[in-house]
């Protein structure tokens, strides 16, 4: 009887943790939806800036465009980030 009882209370524990092992990883796929979103994000406006900079007009919108960029998708590097 006594095993019987280890048995489900060890039972009850590695339910608790699969479940907790679920939610987290629905988090990270969120996560890493969210990074993927702002790192193409950050690609686009690169991409604006670029056609922007090698224009005639517009340099400076341009550059600024491309900076933004890159900050944007430098950022999403530190989304999948988990805090612990």
């Amino acid at each position: 009887m006594r095993h019987n009882g280890t048995q489900q209370t060890e039972i009850a524990r590695l339910t608790g943790e699969l479940e907790a092992a679920k939610q987290s990883l629905a988090e990270l796929g969120r996560q890493s939806i969210i990074a993927v979103v702002v790192a193409w994000v950050g690609t686009v406006l690169i991409g604006f800036g670029v056609n922007l900079v090698t224009g005639d007009d517009r340099q400076a919108l341009g550059v600024a465009l491309i900076a933004m960029g890159a900050l944007v998708g430098a950022a999403a590097f530190l989304i999948p980030r988990r805090k612990r």
